[in-house]
């Protein structure tokens, strides 16, 4: 019986990690650009960049963290 983390596992959970926290780096940014720079309100700029970032983090998981 293979170890429940085998190679392909460990190399999946680490995209996975990778993606996310691209997508957190993503959603910080563009919530801060929108406040600091363009103004918006902290409400507006919070659900901007996290639909950003939800996009984001769909294609990433997608095509690279599930590729088959």
């Amino acid at each position: 019986m293979p170890h429940p983390l085998s190679n392909k596992h460990s190399e999946e959970a680490i995209r996975f990690f990778l993606v996310s926290l691209v997508g957190l780096g993503i959603d910080i940014g563009v919530a801060w650009a929108l406040i600091a720079l363009v103004g918006a309100s902290d409400p507006v700029a919070a659900v901007v960049g996290f639909s950003v970032a939800t996009v984001i983090n769909y294609f990433g998981h997608q095509f690279w963290t599930f590729q088959k």
